[in-house]
């Protein structure tokens, strides 16, 4: 078991994605997506102008492709609509997709990640799935660490992978104790574009 630990600058729901009962990391973090298997816990925390907070935390249950996520009717909720009235549309991240087998991925068109993004998405083809049950969201409202964690576990650039056994299981404790699936909105919601995820 491993734990992954990265900072979110932009949070709009787009990346993690926690909505429609799953929590999934679809696009940006490709090294997290490729070398994450279940099991492994993905944290993600605030930039430290909004004080290296906990905005969510996920079990990963499921490691797909692309293509997998794409034609299973579980994520249908999850494809974008960018002229939806509703936000959780709107920042679908199933957006990838082959339109023969064994074609190169296309993309569609999102709010969120236009072509700009395609190389940088698809440095990985794995999608990170995580149900209601094995997530913590808090978005607006995350969650403070005690320090002696989050020194443990912060990270400037990229992400962290690389910890103690100890570490891991101090940082699981204290995310069991709180409340599992959506506990607040996305901090940055109503953001309708987020060039290069901000990540």
């Amino acid at each position: 078991m491993r734990l992954f630990s990265y900072v979110i600058t932009n949070d709009t729901g787009f990346a993690p994605n926690p909505f429609w009962g799953y929590c999934t990391l679809a696009t940006c973090k490709a090294s997290s997506r490729n070398a994450a298997q279940i099991g492994d816990w993905i944290v993600g925390l605030s930039g430290k102008s909004h004080g290296n907070k906990l905005v969510y935390a996920m079990k990963v249950k499921e490691k797909i492709t692309f293509e997998q996520y794409f034609k299973d009717p579980r994520f249908d909720l999850k494809k974008p609509d960018p002229k939806s009235q509703d936000n959780k549309r709107r920042c679908g991240d199933n957006m990838y997709y082959r339109a023969k087998e064994n074609m190169p991925y296309k993309q569609v068109r999102g709010a969120f990640h236009s072509p700009d993004e395609f190389q940088r998405d698809t440095r990985s083809e794995y999608v990170l799935v995580s149900a209601r049950d094995d997530f913590y969201y808090f978005g607006k409202d995350a969650k403070e660490l005690p320090s002696g964690i989050l020194q443990k576990i912060v990270v400037g650039r990229g992400h962290r992978s690389k910890f103690e056994l100890n570490t891991i299981e101090e940082v699981i404790e204290f995310i069991s104790r709180l409340t599992k699936g959506i506990n607040s909105e996305p901090r940055d919601f109503l953001k309708r574009q987020c060039p290069r995820c901000g990540q």
